[in-house]
C-alpha cells in the first residue's frame, strides 16, 4: 500500500527539526565553552600574569635566582627572624605567599630563618588553665592580633624600631613565643617601625626643627 505524501512530508519535517535542534545544542555548547575560556583568560590577566614560586627551605641565593627567573624582584632588605621549623639561613616565608598570582616585575619579600629563638623556654606540660604564647614573628599586625585574640590573650600593640625587620611586621612578643601563661593574660606584640632614625653629632635624632625665632614677627 502506498504511503501518503503528507505522511512522508511530516516525517521529513520531523527529521529536519531534529537535526536543527541538535545543531542548535552544539552551537550553544560551543558558545558556552568559548565564553568560559574568555572569562578564564580575563580573570588570569586581571589577577596577575605569573605566580610566586615556592622557595621555602631554599637558601637566599637560590631563592633570588628562582624569583628572578619567574620575572619577579626581591624586596630589599630581606627579613631575618627566628623560626622553629626551618633551618637557619633558609627561607621560611614569602610575601606574597607561594603560588599567589601577581603581576610580573612585582616585589617578593623574603623571610630568612635565624633558627629557634634563643629565649624560647623549654617545652613544659601546660596546666588546665594555661596556654602557650604563639609565635607571631613575621606576621602583619592584623594577623598577629587576630591570632592572639583567638588564643584568648588581651592584646597590646607596641611600635619599635628595628634595622632588620620590615616596617609593619611583628618582631616578637612579650612574653616570648612558647611561654606558658594563664588564659586571658596580657600579650604585648612588638611591631617594627623600620630602621632607627639616624642621630646627629649631639646624639639627638636627626629631625629638622624650625629655628627658635621662626614664629617671631
Amino acid at each position: 500500500m502506498a504511503i501518503p505524501r503528507d505522511a512522508n512530508r511530516d516525517k521529513s519535517e520531523n527529521i529536519a527539526w531534529t537535526i536543527i535542534r541538535r545543531l542548535g545544542m552544539v552551537v550553544v555548547l560551543a558558545l558556552v565553552f568559548v565564553l568560559s575560556a574568555v572569562v578564564t583568560i580575563y580573570l588570569l590577566i586581571r589577577t596577575g600574569d605569573t605566580r610566586v614560586p615556592n622557595v621555602l627551605g631554599k637558601s637566599e641565593a637560590e631563592a633570588r635566582q628562582i624569583i628572578k627567573k619567574a620575572g619577579l624582584r626581591v624586596f630589599e632588605p630581606v627579613a631575618h627572624l627566628n623560626d622553629d621549623k626551618y633551618a637557619p639561613d633558609t627561607i621560611f616565608k614569602t610575601d606574597p605567599a607561594p603560588d599567589s598570582s601577581v603581576k610580573k616585575d612585582s616585589l617578593v619579600r623574603l623571610y630568612i630563618s635565624t633558627g629557634p629563638s634563643p629565649n624560647k623556654p623549654p617545652q613544659v606540660e601546660l596546666g588546665p588553665d594555661e596556654v602557650r604564647v604563639p609565635d607571631l614573628s613575621g606576621k602583619t599586625p592584623a594577623e598577629a592580633k587576630a591570632a592572639a585574640e583567638q588564643a584568648g590573650f588581651k592584646v597590646e600593640m607596641k611600635s619599635r624600631s628595628d634595622a632588620t625587620v620590615p616596617t609593619k611586621t611583628v618582631i616578637d612578643t612579650d612574653p616570648s613565643a612558647g611561654t606558658p601563661v594563664k588564659k586571658g593574660s596580657k600579650l604585648t606584640i612588638n611591631v617594627s617601625s623600620g630602621p632607627p632614625k639616624p642621630k646627629n653629632q649631639n646624639g639627638n635624632s636627626n629631625i629638622s626643627r624650625p629655628p627658635a625665632n621662626a614664629n617671631r614677627g
